[in-house]
């Protein structure tokens, strides 16, 4: 769990998931998270996306985001879905 980011997590979640200023658009928001990550376990990931909302990408490889393979295919069409809205 982000400590130090722990009560604007919350309150963008208080808020309906809206950013700070009233914008009408909700961010589109991706989680990456991995079980052989030793930095942001998926069980605090899973914590950060309750608040966030969004999707999730979850991937063997650890505290990285995925380059290679089926897994960086997902990230760019979840990358190409988002931009195309």
């Amino acid at each position: 769990w982000p400590r130090p980011y722990a009560s604007t997590l919350r309150g963008f979640r208080e808020r309906g998931r809206r950013p700070v200023g009233g914008s009408l658009r909700t961010p589109a928001i991706l989680h990456v998270t991995s079980p052989a990550d030793a930095i942001n376990p998926p069980i605090q990931a899973r914590e950060v996306h309750a608040c966030l909302g969004g999707d999730v990408l979850e991937h063997p490889s650890g505290h990285v985001m995925p380059l290679e393979g089926p897994d960086a295919a997902a990230l760019a069409r979840w990358t190409a879905l988002r931009l195309a809205e």
